[in-house]
């Protein structure tokens, strides 16, 4: 998947603006990726509920201020995971947990 990103990048003649790069949720962020960055989109990113929380945290330690984030998350069982959508929701509209 990673090869392919930046084979994307490359076609949309984009290199100058954008770079891939792999980031393992949890761990600390990588040196290629910004502190802050003034975009994340995020979608159907975990339908494994025990990986929620290393996602969460992997959000809270890049989202700033001034980020824009656009996160969606597809809710497969409400009754199962209505603690990690309400996470997820307050992820995307700003809210810290």
């Amino acid at each position: 998947m990673f090869e392919l990103m930046k084979q994307n990048i490359t076609l949309n003649g984009i290199d100058s603006k954008v770079s891939a790069s792999i980031y393992d949720w949890g761990e600390s962020v990588p040196v290629a990726i910004p502190q802050h960055p003034d975009i994340i989109l995020a979608a159907d990113c975990v339908y494994f509920e025990p990986a929620f929380p290393l996602l969460q945290k992997t959000l809270q330690d890049l989202i700033g201020d001034s980020t824009y984030r656009n996160i969606s998350y597809c809710v497969l069982n409400v009754s199962n995971n209505m603690h990690s959508y309400n996470s997820y929701i307050k992820l995307g509209s700003g809210v810290q947990t």
